[in-house]
């Protein structure tokens, strides 16, 4: 049997802080993971948003079966607005990501038109040549994954954003276990976060005990 050819192309993400995109292309079938936005520059004067370059995904429009969130920041959510409102494509998410991307449907009069899917961590569905499973990740919100993407060449670990704490001050811990066993089998690409680590490494203090301390202050009760 031919075997295919696996085309992952990055739309946004690389290089700067915001607009994370991916394309994953096989034997003309793609699915999207993440559209997030991106907020401007000071020297942008009166641009409140930008969003990826969507003209590869619209040149590809009859090829695709899916997009796929990893989480809710809205560098990966803030532009699927904008991608539905021009091409019919079902979402695959977690429940807490979905409910704000409901949200912005509903503003742009999606909601009843959009085909949505809620995954649990460790649940695997299929699009099209690509079986997906979701796999819990830590990060400064609750109901973040990464993916385990299966293609019949190998399989693809995006990680979205992540932190590995196994004592998260909101949502579950990192779900090692299941990272490990993917390592143990053989991966055949990684495509990984760094921008968290290179604020610890900028800032040069622990985030973890600084996200506590917020939190905490958020917890206090304030004066009647």
């Amino acid at each position: 049997m031919d075997i295919g050819k696996l085309q992952i192309t990055p739309l946004g993400g690389l290089g700067q802080f915001g607009m994370n995109i991916t394309a994953f292309r096989y034997d003309g079938q793609m699915i999207i993971v993440d559209c997030g936005m991106m907020f401007p520059d000071e020297d942008l004067l009166g641009v409140d948003i930008a969003i990826p370059d969507l003209s590869y995904i619209e040149a590809h429009r009859e090829e695709l079966v899916g997009l796929v969130l990893t989480h809710a920041h809205e560098d990966h959510i803030g532009a699927v607005p904008f991608l539905l409102q021009t091409i019919d494509l079902p979402v695959y998410t977690t429940e807490f990501t979905l409910s704000l991307v409901e949200g912005k449907l509903q503003e742009f009069g999606l909601l009843d038109k959009v085909k949505t899917h809620t995954i649990r961590p460790r649940e695997k569905f299929k699009l099209g040549p690509f079986e997906i499973e979701f796999i819990r990740v830590s990060h400064s919100l609750v109901d973040c994954v990464a993916l385990a993407i299966h293609t019949p060449v190998g399989v693809i670990i995006h990680t979205g954003d992540f932190k590995v704490d196994e004592t998260p001050v909101m949502g579950d811990a990192i779900d090692l276990k299941r990272l490990n066993e993917y390592g143990d089998q053989g991966v055949l690409a990684l495509l990984s976060l760094v921008f968290y680590w290179l604020m610890i490494e900028a800032q040069g203090e622990s985030l973890q005990r600084r996200e506590r301390e917020i939190l905490e202050a958020v917890n206090e009760p304030g004066d009647e």
